[in-house]
């Protein structure tokens, strides 16, 4: 969305300040205004070295970060990426992704229990962002995690886990079905997310226990409403005999 500053200058193409476009320049097919100062702004960032510290602070550490910070350190990264130049970014980027794939993928199961938990998928969505740009192979792999992740938190015995991975499917169902997709978090499309629930019965995992809890059937309600006509009979079936 576009603050009032942004509506007022985007078209400037004079900047207050002048620096070597090392680090951003408006080369995104997106966008057809200068954005001057926009791009100043990142390469005034990046001279004070303000990447590599992201950088640093995501991948130096022995322990990794919390969640939350992780998702708070990556989401300006994720905001400008398209503007990114691609000889300083692409190694720089590298490290950054492997670690939080890394992490992500590693989670123990009191980690999955974590009230933060739900900030793994704005992790993945910047993640998603810097490969779309750099490393568009890449794209459905760091979708296979997040829909790994969620699996995982349903199947855990614990409530907030398994209510956790009901919201993060109720949110990959907003970003499918949505009538003007957010080009910033490349949803995974309808029919794949479709053929995930059904050929992994998600509905039948989560319908396990937690019936009494009534947010807990509320989410479930969601999804079969998305799901309709094409749940299988065997689960089908299922539900039946839970009456």
């Amino acid at each position: 969305q576009e603050s009032e500053f942004h509506f007022k200058h985007k078209r400037k193409s004079e900047s207050p300040i002048n620096l070597n476009p090392t680090y951003a320049d408006n080369m995104s097919p997106l966008y057809k205004d200068p954005l001057k100062w926009l791009l100043d702004l990142v390469n005034r960032f990046g001279e004070c070295d303000g990447f590599q510290l992201i950088h640093d602070r995501i991948t130096e550490p022995a322990e990794p970060l919390p969640m939350l910070d992780l998702a708070a350190l990556l989401n300006p990264i994720g905001q400008a990426v398209e503007f990114f130049n691609s000889r300083y970014f692409k190694p720089l980027l590298r490290t950054i992704a492997d670690r939080c794939m890394a992490v992500v993928d590693e989670l123990s199961e009191e980690d999955l229990k974590r009230k933060d938990i739900g900030s793994v998928s704005d992790v993945l969505l910047v993640l998603k962002q810097i490969a779309f740009k750099f490393w568009k192979p890449e794209l459905s792999g760091i979708d296979d995690l997040r829909l790994k992740t969620i699996m995982r938190m349903l199947k855990t015995p614990h409530f907030n886990a398994k209510m956790n991975s009901l919201k993060e499917v109720s949110k990959l169902i907003d970003e499918s079905v949505a009538n003007a997709p957010n080009r910033f978090k490349r949803p995974i499309q309808q029919p794949v997310l479709v053929k995930w629930l059904v050929d992994n019965k998600v509905l039948s995992i989560a319908m396990e226990g937690n019936l009494h809890q009534t947010q807990y059937c509320e989410r479930l309600k969601a999804i079969m409403d998305f799901l309709g006509d094409k749940l299988e009979l065997d689960e089908l079936t299922f539900f039946w005999k839970l009456q």
